[in-house]
């Protein structure tokens, strides 16, 4: 079986680790209180049943560190990813521009970019955003924009990103990648 990775990425404290635990069942309780940044990578590994898959997905998730001093190592780290998750602060006021600079430096456009394998979440810990949002730019304007909150909607986080497992899975199959 071949191993879907989903790389996590945005600025510092926007909660991508608390999304990355959560899904891979690090925790079923997010800790708010205490932040604790990620240093470079963490990769963190779960297996997902996908309901319109045969057998269980192995998924990694790598949590990558929104510190400015790792922004180098991005680029290296994006011929090793078969998917993107964005994720934004839900108040901020520049998606577009957060998004087209992760959108550069981490998403290889011939192995996730063509296929759609990407997503952005605007993510608030407590409390949902409440308008839509989307990406003002042409070249990303295809890129879903997911609102989420990890106290209220945690589910859907977990459907949003088995979603993208699943599309990526699927495309893996198609390509004789993955085996059973």
């Amino acid at each position: 079986m071949s191993t879907v990775r989903i790389g996590f990425v945005g600025p510092a404290n926007c909660g991508k680790t608390t999304i990355a635990e959560f899904y891979t069942e690090v925790t079923t309780e997010p800790n708010f209180s205490e932040y604790r940044p990620t240093q470079g990578l963490r990769i963190l590994e779960t297996g997902r049943k996908i309901h319109s898959l045969d057998n269980p997905v192995q998924v990694q998730v790598w949590d990558i560190s929104g510190d400015i001093q790792y922004e180098s190592y991005l680029t290296r780290l994006s011929m090793q990813l078969d998917g993107v998750v964005i994720v934004c602060p839900g108040t901020d006021l520049r998606l577009t521009q957060t998004c087209k600079k992760y959108y550069q430096l981490i998403v290889d456009e011939e192995r996730v970019g063509k296929y759609g394998h990407v997503i952005c979440m605007l993510h608030k810990p407590v409390a949902p955003v409440a308008e839509d949002v989307y990406i003002e730019d042409k070249q990303l304007a295809s890129i879903p924009v997911y609102r989420t909150c990890m106290e209220v909607e945690s589910a859907q986080i977990s459907e949003i990103i088995d979603q993208l497992v699943e599309k990526i899975a699927k495309k893996q199959q198609n390509e004789g990648e993955f085996f059973e």
